[in-house]
Parts: structure tokens; C-alpha cells; sequence
């Protein structure tokens, strides 16, 4: 921002030292003065307008509040979630949401998954896939279509096939009813296939 400031007052300046001319009585043709003061004027106004824009551009950033999301399960990668998030942040300069830190409020996860994260990333443990909360954030990010990214750790194994044709046994549905979301179990295999693939 410096250097844009540094930029418009030399053109200001300029455009001082150009009409201060026009004033003076030097000898020069009229037709040089006026295309040298339209060219000053027309050259400040689009520094005027590519500041605008610049400005604009950066106040509607298109880029989604959240660049990544890490889904994991808390008791077995709590801290390995938030290295990642340190991490992440750290090397792209961008916000990162785990829920320790940024949830609010439980209800509204999945449409924060939908509406404000760009990419979702999978801390695979043995045991995340297990989890209602877990299985949520990912269907919902598969079915949005969204960048979905694994971090394998040494203890993950996907479900087999026969755990997959029966997750209401295999998700752990004693603290989280994903129905009444809207996300079945039909949706959830769809999402664990596409992400295991």
C-alpha cells in the first residue's frame, strides 16, 4: 500500500507541475500542451481506476472464509489436528477451521462445511471414519463437490465391504443422529466410496 501511495502522489505531482506550466509563459505550441496534459490526466485516472479495482477485488475476495477444514477424530488426533492446522495456516497464509477452536455452534457444521470452507482435509486415524460428526463433514463435502484431502496415519484402514453394507453398525450413532441433518446412510457410503477410491 506504500508503494501505491508513493505512486498516486508522484502522479499528483505531476499533474501539479504540468498545470503550473500551463499557467506560465513558456514559450510552446498549444497542441503540445494539451497532449502532454491529457496524457498526465488520462495516465492518473487509470493509476485511479486499477487502485479501485485492486481495492474492490481485495474487499469481494471470492475465496471462500475457511481455505481448509481438518476433520479428525478428537480422541486419537486431537493435537496431531491442530500441528496441522499451525501448520497449514502457517504456509498458506490462509484461516483453517477445527472445531476446538472455531465452532461455534454444533448445529450449523455441516453448513459451514458446505458454505464457508474450500477444502476439506481428512485426518485418517483408525478410528475417524467411525465417527457421526467425521462421516458428516465428509458426505457433505463430497456431495458439494468439494476438494477432499487424506492425511493417511500408520493405524488407518477403511472399512471393509461387509462394514460398508452395514455402517449403521459401524458409525457410531450413540451421540449423533446425521438424519435429522438430512444426510442418510445411502448418502454416506456414496461419500466413503468416492473417498476411498
Amino acid at each position: 500500500s506504500t508503494n501505491v501511495l508513493d505512486g498516486l502522489l508522484t502522479i499528483a505531482m505531476v499533474l501539479v507541475m504540468v498545470c503550473g506550466t500551463m499557467v506560465t509563459n513558456i514559450q510552446a505550441e498549444e497542441t503540445t500542451v494539451q497532449i502532454l496534459g491529457t496524457a498526465t490526466i488520462s495516465v492518473m485516472f487509470g493509476a485511479l481506476i486499477v487502485g479501485l479495482l485492486y481495492g474492490l477485488y481485495g474487499f469481494l475476495d471470492w475465496r471462500k472464509e475457511f481455505e481448509y477444514f481438518v476433520c479428525h477424530h478428537k480422541a486419537h488426533a486431537q493435537a496431531m489436528a491442530r500441528l496441522l492446522k499451525i501448520r497449514l495456516a502457517a504456509m498458506t497464509k490462509r484461516r483453517v477451521f477445527i472445531d476446538s477452536d472455531d465452532l461455534v455452534e454444533l448445529d450449523g457444521l455441516f453448513d459451514l462445511v458446505r458454505s464457508r470452507v474450500q477444502t476439506l482435509v481428512v485426518l485418517c486415524t483408525s478410528e475417524v471414519l467411525t465417527r457421526p460428526w467425521c462421516a458428516g463433514e465428509i458426505t457433505t463435502a463430497f456431495q458439494n463437490r468439494m476438494q477432499i484431502v487424506r492425511v493417511e496415519t500408520l493405524g488407518f484402514v477403511g472399512p471393509a465391504e461387509e462394514q460398508m453394507s452395514d455402517l449403521e453398525r459401524y458409525i457410531d450413532v450413540s451421540s449423533c443422529s446425521l438424519a435429522m441433518y438430512g444426510i442418510s446412510l445411502e448418502d454416506i457410503a456414496a461419500a466413503y466410496r468416492g473417498f476411498l477410491k
